[in-house]
């Protein structure tokens, strides 16, 4: 049975009215203070902030960005604080509430931590910079000039866009907004740094595999952004049949075969490279930062990283010879990025596309199988032999299961590489970091030892 997670977060609102420059305020007689709302911690953020404003008090809103701390780095959020805005003109203000216009804020009494807020808001409006290349996607308006720009994109179709939508994430240049119309949904999505690449990947992706990227039907480069049909079927995520990840692995895996040729192109778009030779360079700054947290957390007794560093190159050179091309690699490859229907099986979300070992994707999809399967060996093998059929192709039978063998060791160290600046961010005093790459070396040493054991007894 699952658990429900029942913690609630508070967030407080700067809530824009559509038509003119004002923002909703209650008041008690002495004091205006900003609305707030309690909403589940965790999951679709911007989805549960629009429900619950209407919700209490009938506002139907779009949200633009969660508000930046006086750090200009999106990172450094203001805790628990939204920008939101109504998406209609007749917006009426609740009971106890009004519209108040922004010029006439320095003449208000407002409670000292609102006041902090609205001067925050205040003095970061008007810097388009923060929206990232000048697109005006999460700024005041975004909601009316992105879906006049989607209903003018379906104009010459027979699609008609209907008033109910779903946000799923905002950000100063970031939007993600599933729209209906007459024949189901389409998706808007705009990016903003750090991932602009995401725009450029997407795109060609759609064009050179439309099998297996969802059509895109719009783009507009100025906001990077682009609109896309809806992939028929189910997530994954919701599917519990063991064979409908095994058609998901085999479908992958020929997507990555059949990306080879693409290469170069996936590079000069942006993807990231996590082949060998930039996985070789970081196993120095990792063991040195495995030493030191050796010795700081005392976690890994008896576990000396000595030679752990010549083990990790020789197990990537290992699998450099073994001759398998780099490929379209997904580093966030989730079931919730799996859509399978009837028909065919569709990727989403490509911002952590790169160019690496193709069997290090698999590794991470093979990890949620096995939590989700409650470690059933059997639903293992089946969903590792699917992946290997594409693969028959081009590698022997032996290359194929050694290369399982050794990018079990290597997915962990790419993954733990991947958040070494989030460690050294978090400093010496943040332990949640420290003993959670500490989890990971202990891992890293299993899969290590486990490989030699199997071969000292094959």
């Amino acid at each position: 049975m699952c658990m429900v997670d029942t913690e609630k977060q508070t967030w407080r609102l700067i809530v824009l009215h559509s038509d003119a420059p004002r923002l909703l305020v209650f008041g008690d007689g002495k004091h205006s203070f900003l609305p707030s709302v309690e909403i589940p911690r965790g999951g679709r953020v911007t989805a549960k902030l629009n429900a619950q404003l209407k919700a209490a008090w009938n506002l139907d809103t779009f949200c633009l960005h969660p508000l930046r701390s006086e750090d200009s780095r999106d990172s450094l959020s203001v805790p628990g604080c939204y920008v939101a805005e109504t998406v209609s003109r007749d917006g009426t203000a609740p009971e106890t509430a009004r519209w108040l216009p922004i010029t006439a804020f320095a003449d208000q009494s407002f409670l000292q931590d609102d006041e902090a807020v609205i001067r925050r808001y205040l003095n970061q409006t008007g810097n388009t910079t923060l929206s990232g290349s000048g697109s005006p996607v999460g700024l005041a308006g975004s909601f009316t000039r992105v879906r006049a720009w989607v209903e003018e994109m379906l104009g010459s179709s027979d699609t008609k866009l209907l008033d109910k939508f779903l946000q799923i994430n905002a950000s100063r240049g970031f939007s993600l907004v599933r729209f209906e119309t007459n024949h189901g949904g389409v998706w808007f999505k705009a990016v903003g740094e750090p991932n602009l690449r995401e725009f450029s990947i997407t795109t060609k992706l759609a064009a050179w595999f439309p099998d297996c990227i969802p059509q895109i039907l719009a783009v507009e480069p100025r906001w990077s952004g682009w609109l896309s049909a809806e992939a028929p079927g189910e997530p994954l995520w919701d599917i519990c049949e063991a064979t409908a990840w095994e058609r998901a692995a085999t479908a992958f895996a020929a997507l990555q075969i059949a990306s080879v040729p693409h290469i170069s192109d996936l590079v000069a778009s942006g993807s990231r490279r996590v082949g060998f030779r930039q996985l070789l360079l970081q196993v120095d700054p990792f063991c040195a930062e495995a030493e030191r947290i050796a010795a700081e957390l005392q976690t890994l007794p008896g576990e000396r990283t000595d030679g752990l560093g010549s083990e990790l190159r020789d197990t990537l050179r290992s699998l450099e010879d073994l001759g398998v091309p780099e490929t379209l690699v997904h580093l966030d490859f989730n079931p919730g990025n799996i859509i399978l229907s009837s028909q065919r099986c569709m990727f989403l979300d490509w911002a952590e596309a790169a160019v690496g070992h193709p069997f290090l994707s698999f590794e991470y999809f093979r990890q949620y199988a096995r939590r989700s399967f409650l470690n059933d060996s059997v639903v293992d093998e089946n969903i590792t032999k699917a992946y290997a059929i594409p693969w028959r192709q081009l590698l022997s039978p032996d290359k194929v299961r050694e290369a399982f063998s050794l990018v079990r060791v290597v997915a962990v160290f790419a993954y733990a590489v991947s958040l070494l600046p989030w460690v050294r961010q978090s400093g010496p005093s943040d332990f949640v970091a420290g003993k959670y790459m500490a989890s990971l070396i202990r891992r890293l040493k299993r899969e290590l030892s486990s490989r030699q054991s199997f071969h000292s007894s094959s």
